[in-house]
């Protein structure tokens, strides 16, 4: 077992530091780079965490202000290349006083789209207890998710029970066709395609057993799992072997034109904020055009985000338009972007100032932020907003120093090194005014997608990619 390694994350980036990418991914190279990403993600709410490592397995102490930041801590740690589990001990302590009253009636909203009395809310000293029953796994998620964006929160206690209709959405709900379609959805995403996974389907029950390279895969396999007539998904069997990264196939699998398609279409339909909405997806030699009309900018992004996930996927093309389904007023859109920053449990307190003003149904964001995180939370909050077709966010990240182009150079390929999608050796970086260019040839359309993902969360005010595809012409 490896040395049992930790470090209190506070102070200033280490920018200066031999680079991490020319290491290997040791418990302490982990535990330095999980410092710096949260430093540069949370600012400083990074001050009171503390992460170890042994072997690999990572655990996270401390305390921060809300579930959204708990979560987000998560997300990064799982997303770190030679991570095989991630171990939270993170206390919730939010910075203000919200009653249980105030807090149950807040979030009755959320319980609105629900049939009336399916799902029973209690509220204990801000840690929140829900019970009842949910026509989906997905609407079991989105509740949850809800719940821990409100103020005041502090724990949430999922207990609700999945009970499906017979017939989801013209789909049959018997297991052979509940497996099917995981199977399916596994062999066409290409971030696990490449995965070997038992799934066993018993009465709508999922139990996934497989070995990834990486803790978000892990993830993303229970993602793909949340089909129509899943009650209950079982992915304790579900292991990470970070040896398995460095042994993916190096060229990019193909598809045809007809599967991509079909992919496409059932990736689009398992996304919540897509339900609903009329979308067609062409293919042809993997050039997708998504094409329809959807409700909120969220939408808009999050149709191509899921198409380029699957296996094939060269091209998105995105025609989708932003047409929401009731008419409001810029006034009234307004009131209500207000509204749900001033709910959030990361936009309040001091060296916090959010502003927005809506005209012709474009949004701007001004203001400053005291991290990384909550300048994408805001922008989040309100791409969600129906009747907005537009969003400039003109936010500060306060405390945050601009890093001079070496700095930023380093600070993008340390993000490269520690993705689990990407291979940094064949990735170049330049860095000049603020604006990354990466170069080279990648493996996968998706490793290119990431690479860019990357050097946006390391900084870079803008990205040039550059990076080609092995086999592939036009990506």
């Amino acid at each position: 077992m490896g040395r049992l390694l930790k470090m209190i994350l506070g102070g200033a980036l280490l920018l200066g530091a031999p680079p991490l990418w020319a290491q290997t991914a040791t418990d302490a190279a982990t535990v330095k780079a999980a410092h710096e990403r949260l430093a540069l993600a949370l600012g400083p709410s990074a001050r009171t965490l503390t992460v170890q490592s042994e072997d690999g397995h990572v655990t996270v102490t401390g305390r921060v202000e809300s579930l959204l930041e708990e979560r987000r801590v998560l997300q990064l740690l799982r997303m770190m290349r030679g991570v095989r589990s991630v171990h939270d001990t993170i206390l919730v302590e939010p910075d203000i006083t919200v009653t249980d009253q105030e807090l149950q009636a807040a979030l009755r909203p959320v319980l609105e789209p629900l049939p009336a009395g399916a799902v029973d809310l209690h509220v204990d000293q801000g840690h929140v207890t829900l019970d009842g029953t949910v026509p989906d796994w997905s609407a079991r998620v989105q509740v949850q998710d809800a719940v821990e964006g409100m103020r005041g929160v502090r724990s949430v206690r999922n207990q609700l029970v999945v009970e499906p209709a017979p017939d989801v959405a013209g789909l049959p709900s018997a297991d052979a066709a509940i497996l099917s379609r995981i199977l399916r959805a596994v062999q066409m995403d290409r971030r696990v395609a490449d995965a070997v996974v038992q799934v066993q389907v018993q009465q709508g029950v999922v139990t996934l057993q497989a070995t990834v390279g990486s803790a978000q895969e892990a993830t993303i396999l229970a993602e793909l799992a949340q089909q129509p007539g899943v009650t209950f998904i079982d992915d304790t069997r579900v292991t990470v072997d970070p040896q398995l990264r460095e042994a993916r196939a190096a060229s990019a699998a193909e598809a045809a034109d007809r599967d991509v398609e079909a992919a496409v279409l059932a990736a689009l339909a398992r996304q919540p904020a897509l339900k609903g909405m009329l979308l067609t997806a062409e293919v042809g030699s993997g050039q997708v055009t998504l094409a329809g009309s959807v409700r909120t900018l969220d939408a808009l992004e999050t149709a191509e985000s899921a198409t380029r996930t699957i296996l094939g996927v060269q091209a998105v093309h995105n025609q989708l338009r932003v047409e929401p389904s009731v008419a409001r007023g810029d006034r009234a859109l307004e009131r209500e972007a207000r509204r749900r920053l001033r709910q959030s449990p990361l936009l309040h307190g001091a060296r916090r100032t959010v502003g927005v003003t809506v005209r012709q149904g474009g949004a701007l964001l001004s203001g400053r932020v005291r991290s990384q995180l909550e300048f994408h939370h805001a922008e989040d909050l309100l791409q969600r907003l129906e009747g907005l077709v537009a969003l400039e966010n003109r936010l500060r990240v306060e405390g945050l120093p601009r890093p001079d182009d070496t700095a930023l150079r380093q600070q993008v390929q340390r993000e490269l090194f520690w993705s689990p999608w990407v291979d940094s050796d064949e990735v170049q970086v330049q860095v000049k005014g603020g604006v990354a260019t990466l170069r080279g040839e990648v493996d996968t359309v998706m490793e290119r997608v990431a690479a860019e993902a990357n050097a946006r969360e390391a900084g870079a005010e803008e990205v040039v990619n550059r990076l080609t595809v092995a086999g592939e012409q036009g990506g």
